[in-house]
C-alpha cells in the first residue's frame, strides 16, 4: 500500500507556444497540449513504478468522484509504464469506517474512465481558454496601465470572470438604484404592560394621497375590533448535515473567516484525523452510517458534552435528509474530540460539530398567535411567540428563533390603539455581496465546485479585480474589475464573457461525458468553438477593452462616496470611503461615457451603420444611438464632453432610424448629411403630419419646432429676485417675454429659409414686418414651391402663424392666421363665431396644406393662436363640428367635468368604498 497527494499531472503547451509574443493568443485554441509528472511529484510517481513492477493487481482507493477517478487513471497510466499488463480494480466507499472498508474490498469494481475523461476535458478547455483570453487582455492593457505595474497578469478564467461579473452585477444595481418614498399605516397597542405592534396588511402605499385618504378614515374611527385570534403549534427545523459549500456560507457569516481560511483550517484537521472529508456535496446520511459513535465521542467536552449525553439517552433524531448526495463522502463530521485546539482551528472544529449534534436533534418548537384587528375597514396582524422547546437551538447559536409576546386578545374584543400614525418611509436598494452571499449565487449558477469555490474567490481578491470592505467585510469592485467586466459587456458578445452561462453549459458538458450521451472530444471541440467566435468579437472590438485606462484617471466624489460609505457601512471620511467610494462612483460614470460614446464606432474599413453627419461646431462624426437602456434615442457628437452639440429624438418619435438617402440641400462636396425614417405616434402630433416621415433634421423647420416644443426646460440655478420680478414670474409662461439668458437660434448652426426677394412685392406678415420668402423642400405634389411666412424664429413667442403661396393672389387674413407647411395649416384664418374653443374664443378656421390624406380639410383651432400665445389646444374638424351647439365639444366638456363637483353626494364609490374621484380626459382621449 502506497499513499497520494492529489493529482500527479499537469496539462500544458508544448516549449514553443509558451513565449506570449511568439504566437498569436488564438491560436492556443488549437496547439497541442501534453501531460506530464508535476516536477515536485516525480518521486511519488517514481515510488508507483517500483511498487507496480512486480504487482499482480492495483487497487484505486481514491475519492469516489470525478477528481478521484482521474487521479486514479494517472495513476494507472504511471503504473502500467512499469508493468504494461496490471490488472486495475477499484474500490468504492464514501466512509472511512470498518464496516464501508471491508464491504468496498470485497466488492472491487472498475474504474470510471469517463469521469476521468469529463475531468480531462475540463482541464483541457480551463488552459486553453484562459490562456488565450489571459494573453489577449494582458498583452492589451498591463503594459498601459503605470497603476499595474506590479501586476504583469490580467487573469481570465471560466470560472473567474463570472464570479466577478456577480460582484460588478450588484455594485451596479446599487448604483443605479432609485428610491421612493411610501407611506404606512402603523397601529400599536399597550395591553397589561406588554406592547403589541400590528402590521397594516397592504404592506405601505406609493400613492401618498391615497394613503392619506385611508388614514383619515381610520382616524375619523379609530376603535379597533378584533376579528380573529388563532394559535397554532410552529416548529423550527433542524439543520440538514453540513455541506462544504454550507460550511463556507455559513462559517463566513458567523464565524467571520474567509472561505480560503476556512478550508484550509478543515483540511488541516481533516489530515489530523480530527474531522470527515471536507470536500463534499452530499448532506444526506446513509442509513447505515453509524452516527450514535460519533455523539459518545463527544459527552465528555465541557460545552456540549451535557447535550450529547441527551441525545444518547433518548433525545437522538436521525438527520433530515437533503437532495444533494455524491456518493463519494457523508457530510462533513467530527471523527473524535479535540480539546487541544486554540484560536481558529478551534473555532471551525466548534462550529463542525455544533452542527452534527443540532441536525441529531429534534426541531424546535413553539406556539404562534396571530391576533388580526379591524379599523375602519383596514385590516392589521400582530404575532406572538412563545418557545416551549428549544431542543436543538440549544447547542448551535448560529441561527436565532426567539420569543415575541403579545398581550392577551379575545375575538370581538374593541378598544382605542395606543397609536395610530401614518409614518413615511423609503425603499433601500439591495446591499452589497458578502462571501456567503457571492458563495450562494456560485452554488446557484453552477460556477466551480464545492472543492474550488473559495479558489475563485481568492483569485479575484488577489488580481484586485474586488476588494473587502465595511465591517461586513462586503465585496466592492476595484476601478480594474468593474471596467474589465463592463468593457466586455459593452461589447455585446452573443455570450457574455462575464456572465454564468458559457460556464454553465461547460458543467452541463461534463456531466453528459460521464453519462455517455457526448465524448471528451464533442465536447472540447463545441466548447472551443463557442469561445473562438467571443474572442474573435472581443478582439475586433478591443478598442473597448483599451478604454479602460482612461477611467483610471479620476477625482473624489464627495456626496456620491458619503453615500456608498454608507452602503458598506464606513463612516463619511474614513479610509474605506477614499479607496473605494471615489473609485466606483467617479469610474462608472467615465466609464459611461467610454461606452456610451465607443462602442457604436465600426472597422475602420467599415462604414458606420448610424452615422448621420459631421458635427457642425467641431467637425466630429455626430452618430445616431441609444441612451438610457434603449428607452430614448439621440444624435450625439463623438467628440463628447469636448463637444457637447445633440439633438435628443422626441418622446412622439415611436422609432428612427438612418436612411440611405442624403439631404440634397444640407449635404456638401465630402460631407453627406443622412435623412432620417421617423415613425411617429399618431396620437401626438399634429393630425397634417404622416406616421411615416423620411426627412432631414437640419432643414426641416416644421420638424425642428415640434422638437423644440417637446424639448423639456432645464431648470437653472437662480439668484435671488426682486418681489416685482417673483409676482411676475407667476404668471402664466405664455404671458412673459423671453428671459435675456434664453436660448437664442444658431444660425450658423440651423441655417435660415429666408430667401431673397427681388421682385418688390413681398407682403407683410401679421407682425407687420416684411414675411420670408421660402421654399418646400418635402417630396410631393408642392416640392420646389415657394411661400411666404413670419421671418421671426420658431422659438420665438411673438412669431406669427402667417402664411402665403408666392405664386398665389394674396388672401385677406383675419382672426388668429394659420399655418404653411411647416405648420400644415392654411394660409388665412376666418373667425366663427358659432364655434368657440376652450378658452371661450371663436375658433379659427384654418385649412390643411401639408401633403397627405386630409390636404386641403379644413379645422377649427384656438381663437388665440394655440398654448404658444396663451390659447388652448383646442382642434376639431369643421366637417364635424355640430353648428346648433355654439360651444361645440367644449360645452360637453363642461357638461361633463361638472359631474359630481356641485356637491352630489351621489356619486358613485369604487371598490375601495370610497367616493370616486372627478377627473377629465386627456386631451389624446377620444372622450376630451
Amino acid at each position: 500500500m502506497t499513499a497520494l497527494v492529489g493529482h500527479l499531472m499537469e496539462s500544458d503547451f508544448p516549449p514553443q507556444y509558451k513565449s506570449w509574443k511568439s504566437v498569436p493568443p488564438n491560436f492556443l485554441f488549437d496547439a497541442p497540449i501534453y501531460k506530464e509528472i508535476k516536477a515536485d511529484l516525480r518521486d511519488i510517481a517514481d515510488n508507483l513504478r517500483r511498487e507496480a513492477r512486480h504487482a499482480h493487481t492495483l487497487a484505486i482507493w481514491t475519492d469516489c468522484d470525478r477528481e478521484g477517478e482521474n487521479i486514479g487513471a494517472e495513476v494507472v497510466q504511471v503504473c502500467r509504464e512499469s508493468n504494461p499488463n496490471i490488472n486495475v480494480k477499484r474500490a468504492r466507499f464514501s466512509v472511512i469506517q470498518e464496516r464501508e472498508i471491508k464491504h468496498a474490498w470485497n466488492s472491487l469494481g472498475n474504474l470510471d474512465v469517463r469521469q476521468a475523461a469529463a475531468v480531462d476535458a475540463r482541464s483541457e478547455l480551463d488552459l486553453r481558454i484562459g490562456a488565450a483570453f489571459t494573453r489577449f487582455q494582458s498583452l492589451r492593457l498591463a503594459g498601459r496601465f503605470l497603476e499595474l505595474a506590479e501586476q504583469k497578469i490580467l487573469s481570465y478564467g471560466t470560472c473567474q470572470f463570472p464570479t466577478l461579473g456577480f460582484v460588478v452585477e450588484r455594485a451596479l444595481k446599487i448604483q443605479n438604484f432609485v428610491p421612493e418614498d411610501f407611506w404606512k399605516i402603523e397601529v400599536s397597542v399597550r395591553k397589561d404592560d406588554v406592547t403589541a405592534k400590528f402590521n397594516w396588511d397592504r404592506g405601505h402605499l406609493f400613492d401618498h394621497h391615497f394613503a392619506v385618504v385611508l388614514y383619515e378614515r381610520c382616524m375619523d374611527n379609530p376603535t379597533a375590533r378584533v376579528v380573529s385570534v388563532q394559535s397554532r403549534p410552529k416548529s423550527r427545523w433542524a439543520p440538514l448535515p453540513l455541506t462544504t459549500v454550507e460550511m463556507q456560507k455559513v462559517g463566513s457569516r458567523s464565524l467571520h473567516l474567509s472561505s480560503d481560511r476556512i478550508m484550509t483550517i478543515a483540511e488541516s484537521l481533516y489530515t489530523k484525523g480530527i474531522i470527515s472529508y471536507p470536500r463534499t456535496e452530499t448532506d444526506v446520511f446513509s442509513d447505515n452510517f453509524q452516527l450514535r459513535p460519533l455523539i459518545e465521542a463527544q459527552t465528555h467536552d465541557p460545552q456540549w458534552g451535557q447535550y450529547a449525553q441527551g441525545l444518547l439517552d433518548g433525545k437522538f433524531k436521525k438527520p433530515r435528509k437533503g437532495k444533494n448526495n455524491d456518493e463519494a463522502h457523508p457530510p462533513i463530521h467530527p471523527v473524535r474530540a479535540a480539546a487541544d485546539l486554540a484560536g481558529d482551528d478551534k473555532r471551525v472544529y466548534d462550529f463542525i460539530t455544533r452542527r452534527f449534534l443540532a441536525c441529531c436533534s429534534d426541531a424546535a418548537k413553539g406556539q404562534e398567535t396571530t391576533v388580526t384587528i379591524d379599523i375602519a375597514q383596514e385590516t392589521f396582524t400582530a404575532k406572538g411567540l412563545m418557545i416551549l422547546e428549544r431542543n436543538w437551538l440549544e447547542v448551535y447559536p448560529f441561527e436565532k428563533w426567539s420569543d415575541s409576546y403579545i398581550p392577551v386578545f379575545v375575538q370581538g374584543d374593541q378598544f382605542q390603539p395606543s397609536e395610530l400614525n401614518l409614518n413615511q418611509g423609503r425603499t433601500s436598494g439591495p446591499e452589497l455581496l458578502t462571501e456567503a452571499d457571492l458563495i450562494g449565487l456560485m452554488e446557484k449558477s453552477g460556477i466551480g465546485t464545492d472543492a474550488t469555490i473559495h479558489e475563485h474567490i481568492k483569485k479575484i481578491l488577489e488580481r484586485s479585480y474586488v476588494n473587502k470592505e465595511g465591517p461586513k467585510s462586503y465585496f466592492v469592485p476595484t476601478v480594474l474589475g468593474l471596467s474589465l467586466v463592463q468593457a466586455y459587456d459593452a461589447m455585446n458578445l452573443e455570450l457574455s464573457l462575464a456572465k454564468p452561462e458559457l460556464r454553465s453549459q461547460m458543467e452541463a458538458n461534463m456531466k453528459k461525458i460521464c453519462e455517455g450521451t457526448k465524448t471528451k472530444e464533442q465536447v472540447v471541440h463545441e466548447t472551443i468553438d463557442m469561445y473562438r467566435q467571443a474572442f474573435a468579437a472581443a478582439e475586433a472590438k478591443s478598442h473597448l477593452l483599451e478604454e479602460v485606462r482612461s477611467a483610471l484617471s479620476f477625482s473624489p466624489i464627495s456626496s456620491s462616496t458619503d453615500e456608498w460609505s454608507a452602503v458598506v457601512g464606513e463612516k463619511p471620511g474614513s479610509s474605506t470611503r477614499r479607496r473605494t467610494g471615489s473609485y466606483l462612483v467617479s469610474h462608472a460614470e467615465k466609464l459611461a461615457l467610454i461606452i456610451n460614446q465607443r462602442d457604436l464606432q465600426a472597422p475602420e474599413n467599415e462604414e458606420a451603420p448610424e452615422d448621420v453627419r459631421k458635427c457642425p461646431k467641431c467637425g466630429s462624426l455626430m452618430m445616431l444611438r441609444s441612451i438610457r437602456n434603449g428607452e430614448m434615442k439621440m444624435i450625439g457628437c463623438m467628440n463628447y464632453p469636448r463637444c457637447k452639440h445633440s439633438f435628443f429624438i422626441p418622446k412622439f418619435a415611436k422609432s428612427v432610424s438612418v436612411a440611405d438617402s442624403k439631404c440634397q440641400r444640407c449635404s456638401t462636396a465630402g460631407s453627406d448629411v443622412r435623412e432620417l425614417d421617423f415613425e411617429f405616434i399618431r396620437s401626438m402630433i399634429p393630425p397634417m403630419l404622416p406616421t411615416k416621415y423620411r426627412t432631414c433634421l437640419w432643414c426641416d423647420e416644421m420638424l425642428r419646432e415640434l422638437i423644440e416644443a417637446d424639448r423639456p426646460v432645464r431648470s437653472q440655478p437662480r439668484e435671488p429676485e426682486a418681489p416685482a420680478r417673483q409676482a411676475s414670474a407667476r404668471q402664466p409662461r405664455a404671458q412673459q417675454a423671453p428671459a435675456p439668458s434664453a436660448r437664442q437660434p444658431d444660425h450658423n448652426q440651423h441655417p435660415p429659409f429666408d430667401g431673397g426677394d427681388d421682385r418688390g412685392d413681398v407682403p407683410n406678415c401679421q407682425c407687420g414686418t416684411p414675411a420670408a420668402r421660402r421654399m418646400v423642400r418635402k417630396e410631393g405634389p408642392n416640392s420646389g414651391r415657394e411661400f411666404y411666412a413670419c421671418r421671426k424664429h420658431s422659438t420665438e413667442v411673438s412669431r406669427c402663424d402667417f402664411f402665403q403661396w408666392a405664386d398665389e393672389p394674396p388672401r385677406t387674413n383675419s382672426g388668429a392666421g394659420g399655418g404653411g407647411p411647416s405648420g400644415g395649416g392654411g394660409g388665412s384664418t376666418t373667425a366663427d363665431p358659432s364655434v368657440q374653443c376652450h378658452c371661450g374664443e371663436p375658433g379659427a378656421l384654418r385649412t390643411v396644406k401639408k401633403d397627405g390624406p386630409n390636404f386641403g380639410r379644413e379645422f377649427y383651432g384656438c381663437g388665440k393662436g394655440g398654448p404658444d400665445r396663451g390659447g388652448c389646444d383646442y382642434f376639431q374638424w369643421a366637417d364635424q363640428v355640430t353648428k346648433a351647439d355654439p360651444q361645440g365639444d367644449f360645452a360637453k366638456y363642461q357638461a361633463f367635468a361638472t359631474f359630481g363637483n356641485s356637491g352630489n353626494n351621489d356619486a358613485p364609490k369604487c371598490g375601495c368604498g370610497l367616493i370616486s374621484v372627478v377627473k377629465t380626459a386627456g386631451r389624446n382621449s377620444e372622450n376630451q
